[in-house]
């Protein structure tokens, strides 16, 4: 990839789901620091020690599903009554809270929708803030990742016999 890049077919490189051990491992062979870094981000799965590496070392951090999706029959963000109650209590959504705390956590997002009231409304979380007491709030929402990635990485023949090895504990 980083041949790609000298050679001028790429501007940019970036990864995906890296473990800080993995991302630490890359950066020590690597020539070009990965501009981006593309993982699950959103309030009820922070995964602070990755974030911070990444912010140390110039790492952009994308968060993909900044609502936390609907996975395995979870609607982590969008159930949830505390975040529920911050929206409503700011006149804002709830959707516009959880990509507001990501944006407040460094990182840019990746937001789909067709709807286009939707996409001006995932649009209008710059002119406000959470305060301090609401991030204190939110932080205190259990941990879980939404994303199960084992169908991607744990298989027979993978390296990776379970997502704990994968994600080098930092599950």
């Amino acid at each position: 990839m980083e041949e790609t890049q000298k050679l001028g077919l790429a501007k940019s490189l970036g990864i995906c789901n890296f473990s800080t051990k993995k991302l630490e491992e890359l950066l020590a062979h690597a020539e070009i620091i990965p501009a981006a870094h593309q993982m699950e981000l959103h309030p009820a799965w922070y995964n602070k020690k990755l974030i911070n590496f990444c912010k140390e070392k110039g790492i952009q951090v994308v968060g993909f599903s900044p609502l936390g999706g609907k996975e395995r029959g979870s609607d982590v963000i969008m159930s949830n009554a505390l975040l529920k109650e911050i929206a409503e209590k700011k006149g804002k959504s709830l959707a516009q809270i959880s990509l507001k705390w990501v944006y407040e956590h460094g990182g840019c997002m990746v937001m789909k929708s067709f709807n286009k009231d939707r996409l001006k409304e995932n649009l209008d979380i710059f002119e406000w803030g959470l305060t301090e007491e609401e991030l204190k709030q939110i932080a205190s929402i259990p941990q879980k990742r939404e994303h199960d990635v084992s169908d991607c990485f744990v298989y027979p023949s993978s390296p990776f016999k379970t997502l704990e090895e994968f994600w080098d504990g930092e599950v």
